[in-house]
C-alpha cells in the first residue's frame, strides 16, 4: 500500500510541477515560488500524514518512476534558465568559437543561429563550465532549443529512475521526497549535477570492490564534469592508502593531477574564466550563514567572506580528521557536502545528491531532511526586504546544523 500511495504522490507532484510550468508565463517569480513552495510542503506533508503508519522500508520501481516523471518532459523548467545557456554554448562550440573566451552578449556571435539567445543568463560573462560539461550538452546543441530541451529532459529522467535501482529501502517519506526533488531540479530542470553524482556512485563503489583504477577513471571524469567533487579526494586518497598502501596512494593523487589539470589548466584556467569567478563572487542563494549574518547587522559582501574563511578552514579540518578517523565513503560525503551547503554562499535543491542522495545511502535521515528542505530555497524569489525571510532562510539549515553537531559530538564515521 505504501508503495502505491508513493506512485500517486509522486506523479501527482509531477502533475503540479507541470501545471505551474504552464502558469509561469506571465506571472512574476515570487507568485510562482510561493504556490511551489507551498506545494513542496504540502507534498511532503501528506507523504508523512499517509504513510506514517506504514513504517516498513521500500523502495520504488525504476520504470514506474520514469512513468511518473512524464507530465514534466517536454515543459519548460521551472525557475531555471540555465538550459539557454548549456544549448547557446553547444551551438557556439559547433560554430568554432570559444565560449570561456567570448560571451553571449558579444557581437561576434551574433551570426549564431539560437532564437533563444535573448534568455541567456547573465549575458555579459563568458562560460562558467567545465569542457566536459560544455561537451557534453554540446551533444544535444545540434537539434533545435525544444527538441535538445525534451531530449536533455529524457536523459536526466532516465537518470533519476535509474537512482532507484541501487538506492537502499528507505521509509516511505523520505522515498518519495526523493523521487520529488529529482523530478523537478533533473528530470524537468536538466541540472547537471545527478550526471556528476552518478560518476561518484560508480567511483565509490568500484573504490569498496578494490577496483581502484577504474575508480580513479570515475573520479576524474565526475571533475572534469564539475570541479565540485574534489571535495571527495581526501577520502580517496586515504581510502586508497588503506586499501594499497603507498600504491593506492599514486593512484589517487595521479588522478587528482588530472582531474585539476583538465579545468586549471584547460580552458577554465584562471585567465580564461572570467565567467566562473565572475558568477561565484556574488552567487548568494539561500544562505543560512549569511542570512544569520544579516540578521546581527552585517552586510552581504562580508558575509560572502566570513562564510567562504570558516568553510575553507572547515573542509581542511575535516581532511586532517580523515586521517584518524575510518570515514565510509557515504559517510564522508554526507558530511562534506552538508558542511559545504551550511557555510557555502549558496543552496539548491539542485546541491541535492551531494548531501541529500549521499545520506540516503548512508542511511543518515536528519541530512536527507536537510536535502529535502533545500526546495524551500526558492522563497528566494521573496521580497528581500522582508524580515520574516531570513528567519526563514536560517530555519531551513536548522537539520543541517543538527546533522553535523551530532557527528562531531558522536565522531560518527559510519
Amino acid at each position: 500500500m505504501a508503495r502505491i500511495i508513493s506512485y500517486v504522490l509522486v506523479l501527482s507532484f509531477s502533475l503540479f510541477v507541470a501545471y505551474l510550468c504552464q502558469q509561469q508565463v506571465g506571472h512574476e517569480n515570487y507568485v510562482m515560488a510561493a504556490w511551489f513552495v507551498g506545494g513542496w510542503i504540502v507534498f511532503l506533508s501528506l507523504a508523512g500524514l499517509l504513510t506514517w503508519r506504514r513504517p516498513a522500508l521500500i523502495k520504488l520501481h525504476p520504470a514506474l518512476v520514469f512513468i511518473c516523471f512524464i507530465p514534466m518532459l517536454g515543459t519548460e523548467p521551472l525557475f531555471e534558465n540555465d538550459q539557454y545557456r548549456y544549448f547557446w554554448e553547444g551551438k557556439v562550440l559547433i560554430e568554432g568559437f570559444d565560449p570561456w573566451r567570448v560571451p553571449p552578449a558579444a557581437e561576434l556571435l551574433d551570426g549564431v543561429d539560437f532564437p533563444e539567445r535573448e534568455l541567456v543568463g547573465f549575458n555579459k560573462l563568458t562560460s562558467p563550465y567545465s569542457p566536459l560539461a560544455v561537451a557534453y550538452h554540446t551533444a544535444f546543441s545540434w537539434l533545435p532549443y525544444s527538441g535538445a530541451l525534451l531530449a536533455l529532459q529524457i536523459v536526466n529522467a532516465l537518470m533519476c529512475a535509474a537512482v532507484f535501482f541501487f538506492l537502499p529501502p528507505l521509509r516511505p517519506v523520505y522515498v518519495i521526497g526523493i523521487a520529488g526533488i529529482l523530478g523537478k531540479e533533473f528530470a524537468q530542470s536538466v541540472h547537471i549535477d545527478l550526471l556528476v553524482w552518478l560518476f561518484l556512485w560508480l567511483a565509490l563503489t568500484l573504490t569498496k570492490r578494490g577496483a581502484l583504477k577504474l575508480s580513479a577513471v570515475a573520479f576524474v571524469v565526475s571533475a572534469l564534469l564539475k570541479v565540485n567533487i574534489l571535495l571527495m579526494y581526501p577520502w580517496f586518497i586515504c581510502a586508497a592508502f588503506r586499501a594499497q598502501r603507498f600504491r593506492g596512494v599514486a593512484i589517487s593523487l595521479a588522478a587528482l593531477a588530472v582531474a585539476l589539470g583538465g579545468n586549471v589548466l584547460g580552458p577554465l584556467s584562471l585567465h580564461e574564466s572570467s565567467g566562473l569567478v565572475a558568477f561565484l563572487e556574488h552567487w548568494v542563494w539561500h544562505s543560512g550563514v549569511i542570512a544569520l549574518w544579516q540578521m546581527l547587522g552585517g552586510e552581504v559582501s562580508s558575509g560572502i567572506q566570513l562564510a567562504n574563511i570558516i568553510w575553507a578552514l572547515g573542509i581542511a579540518a575535516l581532511g586532517l580528521l580523515c586521517l584518524r578517523w575510518p570515514f565510509e565513503g557515504w559517510h564522508w560525503s554526507t558530511v562534506v557536502y552538508s558542511f559545504s551547503a551550511f557555510w557555502r554562499p549558496a543552496f539548491n535543491g539542485w546541491y541535492f545528491p551531494w548531501f541529500g542522495l549521499s545520506a540516503a545511502m548512508a542511511g543518515q535521515e536528519l541530512a536527507i531532511w536537510y536535502g529535502l528542505a533545500s526546495q524551500l530555497a526558492y522563497v528566494k524569489y521573496a521580497d528581500p526586504s522582508q524580515e520574516w525571510l531570513l528567519i526563514f532562510i536560517v530555519t531551513t539549515h536548522l537539520p543541517g546544523a543538527f546533522y553535523l553537531a551530532r557527528q562531531i559530538i558522536l565522531k560518527r564515521t559510519v
